[in-house]
């Protein structure tokens, strides 16, 4: 479950969402990744299978987002080449707010919870946070250093690409540009933030999770809950109509959620830097996915989790073209 700008190999990820004690959003990703073309063989792995479901209705309107995440008549399905690549390799993470606004926090004192999180399911402080320089809402692009990437935060995709040519990437971390996918994100992700996690594993290595918080300043309806799951491993950009094979755990989280309906998180780490610990979530729901789905991100509604109801609409981002069929996990 991820999109990279090359071909690369990602296992064991551990995907979700919730909104803090504080109404702030968090978004939490972790996995272990391996560029390609530095694993022995160097042959991608199969990620894509073939489908003969309904092409994806190919319109000359584009959807703002209603359409894609609408949960009305939504189904529960049954879960059914050698690179040339020598550059660093990224993963992209579409965040829907202003880059300004976006903060990274620190996981270091904390790299186990994530996992501790999976195993429950099978105020902010400046000193907890990793900022990237001051920020300026007049910034477009933000850079931050952390465990095994740089990453990129951009006000739009179209502004990766001057900063992917720079020095201000790490030479043996610097991806090559990948035009496909970066056009394809400025349409399908319209005035969101794109987060570019740029790494260069030799070896498959397990990184320190990823925590970004953010508000959900460029979605038209705050309700939902967002969740990136679109999915492409072989350096083009994602099939919006191909059936793909996962393997992950899922996780959402509100301050009201119904103890029916949360499990408790017992957070493993001894000593979890002040200001990060309570930004944790205590009770959280969710499901390890895995076998043969349609590809997309999952969206939940905070007011749904509120009263219990944990579904999640595997769905086209919100400037992809209409598509009229509506799967939940």
């Amino acid at each position: 479950m991820c999109v990279s700008l090359h071909p690369a190999r990602f296992s064991d990820t551990t995907v979700g969402a919730y909104v803090g004690a504080d109404g702030r959003r968090y978004l939490a990703y972790q996995n272990t990744a391996a560029n390609l073309p530095s694993i022995s063989g160097g042959s991608a792995p199969a990620v894509v299978s073939s489908t003969t479901r309904k092409p994806v209705r190919r319109g000359s309107r584009r959807s703002a987002g209603a359409g894609n995440w609408s949960f009305e008549e939504a189904v529960t399905p049954n879960a059914t080449g050698k690179s040339t690549t020598t550059s660093g390799n990224a993963m992209i993470l579409p965040i829907p707010d202003a880059v300004a606004n976006i903060e990274l926090i620190d996981t270091t004192t904390c790299p186990n919870f994530l996992k501790d999180i999976r195993s429950a399911l099978t105020p902010r402080t400046r000193g907890g946070l990793r900022r990237g320089g001051a920020a300026d809402s007049a910034k477009s692009v933000r850079i931050i250093e952390f465990d095994v990437y740089t990453i990129v935060i951009a006000k739009n995709a179209k502004d990766l690409t001057k900063v992917l040519k720079s020095d201000a990437i790490p030479a043996e971390r610097r991806p090559a540009l990948n035009d496909e996918i970066i056009k394809a994100y400025t349409k399908w992700y319209p005035n969101w933030a794109i987060a570019v996690c740029c790494f260069n594993n030799t070896d498959a290595k397990r990184a320190k999770p990823l925590l970004f918080s953010y508000e959900p300043t460029k979605q038209t309806d705050k309700d939902f809950l967002f969740v990136p799951t679109l999915d492409a491993h072989d350096g083009k950009a994602p099939d919006l109509s191909a059936q793909v094979d996962v393997d992950h755990t899922i996780f959402v989280s509100t301050p009201d959620l119904p103890d029916s309906h949360g499990m408790t998180v017992f957070y493993s780490d001894p000593e979890i830097a002040q200001g990060v610990a309570e930004l944790l979530p205590r009770k959280v729901t969710g499901k390890v996915i895995s076998g043969s789905y349609r590809n997309g991100d999952v969206v939940f509604k905070c007011s749904d989790l509120k009263k219990g109801i944990v579904r999640g609409l595997r769905a086209l981002p919100p400037g992809a073209p209409k598509d009229d069929t509506k799967e939940f996990i």
